[in-house]
């Protein structure tokens, strides 16, 4: 049978252990790991010791392995940051071991420390805690990487957000007219948000793949934490805050509300790693942008290697939140990052409060009527005005007991309170799927004036 690419390319799980007898003298019970770049194996030398073997393609880019080498020496003097894997050296003293393969194609091993835990991927539920702790990890890797630069992190990479534009040409792939609509719209707001303002985005060398198959939680199930974050293979320099926004990525997808998830992760980072106005200015388009990366570069992998699932495995997740993206509107996203770093969120709040101070008279009242005909009416969880449950979840009868309260007070206006907790919204017209399942809300955002039909407004 004549052999595939995939299966001249891969390695198996005997030849990988034999490799790792013969240059580490490690032995153990092996199993074959999941990868785009490298071929991976995870080693249980006993029950408490196991190890990763890393076996590159033949393809392999030299300058590349280096720089990681590098990173996770650098990273590893740093005291803020833990989990990080270390490398292990081979029986001949070396980091990176050149061997040849049986087709006779050289490949490079590398050994490192294994992170024990579970993968994001395989956690659930996504509590606030744990993504804040998400993001404040983040941060600290980004700190951890402040000041470490590499010639080979300057290089073009595809899956750089900054060199966003170069995909611009593989379009061509969105054959349905609702695929393309999305890209170029996010495409747009690439350019009009991040481009605009590139002079003033920080960069740095980012790990550039916060991925949930990256991100290593603890077995803690009460009070789960991210104990570590693995696979380099990424690294590029870019805008430091796009570390961030492919954090928030990878935790939105299958997401019932996924700016409620990102919000969380960018609390966690703002606090360890203080952002700037124009990053988070930025971040929206770029959370898009790492989208508008995957979607592409998956089209283009199922045309080169359609055998190959792995390079799947974020594709239908990517459109479908690209589609919720879609539904959000850029301001309003900007605006909740603003909240999360407890700034306030409207940039242009201070402008329209001053604005308005000196227009006193510049908005007509939307109902004319006089206060003292007007009685302010409790419609909140603990009033005594309300009564049963049936007086709100039935409209008629709820619409007769606020005419009872206005007879009652002698009224023609009633007023219902803002921030209100009311239990009208425990009724299933206000059921919403939230990202830990069905939820309702509770807090009325509005001024009522209850008055007679027909009165004009």
């Amino acid at each position: 049978m004549k052999k595939t690419a995939l299966q001249k390319l891969a390695i198996s799980e005997k030849q990988a252990l034999d490799f790792a007898a013969d240059y580490y003298g490690i032995r153990g019970e092996i199993k074959k790991l999941q990868g785009e770049i490298d071929f991976n194996f995870h080693i249980k030398i006993n029950r408490e010791e196991s190890v990763v073997l890393k076996i590159s393609r033949p393809d392999f880019d030299a300058d590349r392995l280096s720089m990681q080498t590098d990173l996770l020496e650098y990273i590893a003097q740093k005291a803020t940051v833990s989990g990080a894997p270390k490398l292990l050296l081979s029986k001949s003293g070396k980091f990176l071991e050149s061997i040849t393969d049986e087709n006779g194609q050289v490949r490079i091993l590398r050994m490192m420390t294994w992170i024990s835990g579970r993968l994001w991927a395989n956690v659930c539920p996504h509590t606030p805690s744990l993504l804040t702790n998400l993001g404040s990890t983040c941060a600290l890797l980004t700190n951890a990487l402040q000041g470490f630069d590499h010639p080979a992190a300057h290089q073009p990479f595809r899956w750089n957000s900054a060199e966003l534009p170069e995909i611009q040409r593989h379009f061509s792939i969105f054959s349905q007219p609702d695929e393309l609509e999305i890209v170029q719209y996010f495409f747009q707001l690439f350019e009009k948000e991040v481009l605009s303002r590139e002079d003033d985005l920080r960069k740095s060398v980012i790990h550039g793949d916060f991925n949930d198959y990256n991100i290593v939680v603890s077995d803690d199930l009460e009070n789960p934490q991210v104990v570590g974050i693995i696979d380099f293979g990424d690294t590029n320099f870019s805008y430091t805050i796009n570390e961030l926004a492919i954090a928030c990525t990878y935790a939105m997808m299958d997401k019932a509300d996924p700016l409620s998830i990102a919000r969380s992760i960018v609390e966690g980072y703002h606090a360890v790693f203080p952002l700037r106005e124009p990053e988070v200015a930025a971040l929206f388009p770029l959370i898009a942008a790492r989208l508008l990366l995957s979607v592409t570069h998956s089209g283009l992998a199922k045309i080169k290697e359609p055998e190959n699932e792995y390079l799947q495995i974020s594709a239908q997740p990517a459109w479908n939140l690209l589609n919720e993206l879609r539904k959000i509107a850029p301001a309003f996203a900007h605006y909740t990052f603003r909240a999360a770093c407890q700034w306030v969120p409207c940039p242009q709040h201070n402008l329209f409060k001053n604005w308005i101070a000196t227009r006193p008279s510049a908005f007509a009242p939307v109902v004319h009527f006089d206060l003292k005909d007007a009685t302010e009416l409790d419609l909140s969880v603990d009033s005594l005005d309300l009564g049963h449950y049936e007086n709100y979840e039935n409209d008629d009868l709820f619409l007769k007991k606020i005419r009872q309260l206005l007879d009652d007070n002698q009224a023609t206006v009633g007023l219902g309170g803002y921030d209100e907790t009311r239990p009208v919204y425990t009724t299933d017209a206000y059921l919403v799927e939230g990202n830990q399942g069905p939820q309702w809300r509770t807090v009325h955002l509005g001024l009522d004036i209850w008055t007679a039909a027909e009165t004009p407004v």
